[in-house]
């Protein structure tokens, strides 16, 4: 009697493996999503830092037409601001210099 009760609940115990195995697949596959989502934006931001321009210029570029192609038709950019890659990330790291207001608020 006594073997008959551990089978039952080792065998109830192991029903969920399934749904659990499930359950970690379908998270896995939905962080796989994000996770690649999320790495073509960095790489996009990167390319826009490595060639100083932002978000906005590039569609302003695309919509009037005033763009160049890089990476195979991958990439686009406008040469307007591009002082090369290292000077560009190093004016990226550096801290902006904001102007004084000309007049303050009391």
């Amino acid at each position: 009697m006594w073997l008959v009760s551990t089978e039952v609940s080792n065998h109830n115990s192991c029903s969920f493996c399934p749904l659990s195995s499930a359950l970690v697949f379908t998270c896995c596959y939905y962080t796989l999503m994000v996770l690649t989502a999320m790495s073509g934006i960095l790489v996009s931001q990167l390319i826009n830092i490595s060639w100083n321009m932002t978000g906005r210029e590039e569609r302003v570029a695309i919509r009037h037409k005033t763009y160049k192609v890089r990476c195979c038709g991958f990439c686009v950019y406008t040469d307007k601001y591009d002082k090369g890659c290292v000077q560009n990330w190093w004016e990226f790291s550096q801290k902006p210099k904001l102007e004084k207001p000309a007049v303050q608020m009391v």
